[in-house]
């Protein structure tokens, strides 16, 4: 009888022991998603930058001395891409702080930033903006000052909605970080490293 009681006990263990395994394992895989994992993240570079990124900070880190050149096209070299590789975890987006100065010599009256999500796979291109204290296209300037930027949660949102209605998972995508239109006091505008006035034939349209 005493044989029989120390087996079924033994018994009782292995199945307590077995039971929990899954549980072990389901722990265990929450913790590493927990964990910090490999991101990166792309910055367009264009010719005459108007604004110089003085600081790049993700989750109140700076990784701007991590940034390192990608690709350069164009006569004078001065067009491509930066990456930078870093360790965060998911919806790191939300906690990307940039600092710009506006070393263009001239007034900014206004200006547009974008993160770009690719999705694996695909060549479409969603859109994200950044704010500052207000919306950036209402920003001043002056020549030499800076400003921090961080992402518009409003259109970010709007982003994740339009993703997801097609399948995919921001955290999976390809990021880029890119200046859009500068518009200057005198009237000219910066856009991809051109020089942009209006047409006096046609107030709607802008040429180099």
């Amino acid at each position: 009888m005493k044989h029989s009681r120390i087996s079924i006990l033994l018994i009782t263990l292995s199945v307590v022991v077995v039971m929990g395994l899954p549980l072990a394992s389901i722990g265990q895989a929450r913790a590493l998603l927990a964990q910090d994992s490999e991101k990166s993240l792309a910055i367009s570079r264009n010719a005459n930058e108007p604004l110089e990124l003085v600081d790049l900070k993700i989750s109140e880190q700076s990784v701007k001395d991590k940034i390192k050149v990608k690709s350069r096209t164009g006569d004078e070299g001065r067009q491509g891409l930066d990456t930078v590789r870093f360790q965060d975890k998911n919806d790191w987006f939300n906690r990307v702080r940039i600092k710009l100065r506006n070393v263009s010599g001239q007034t900014i009256v206004g200006f547009q930033a974008y993160l770009y999500l690719k999705p694996p796979g695909s060549e479409a291109l969603f859109a994200t903006s950044f704010k500052g204290d207000k919306q950036l296209e209402h920003t001043l300037l002056e020549p030499g000052a800076e400003i921090e930027i961080m992402l518009d949660k409003e259109s970010f949102t709007r982003t994740l909605i339009r993703l997801k209605q097609y399948g995919w998972d921001a955290d999976s995508a390809e990021v880029t970080f890119s200046l859009g239109i500068v518009a200057f006091s005198d009237g000219l505008q910066w856009h991809k490293g051109h020089m942009l006035r209006r047409d006096p034939d046609n107030l709607d349209r802008w040429i180099p």
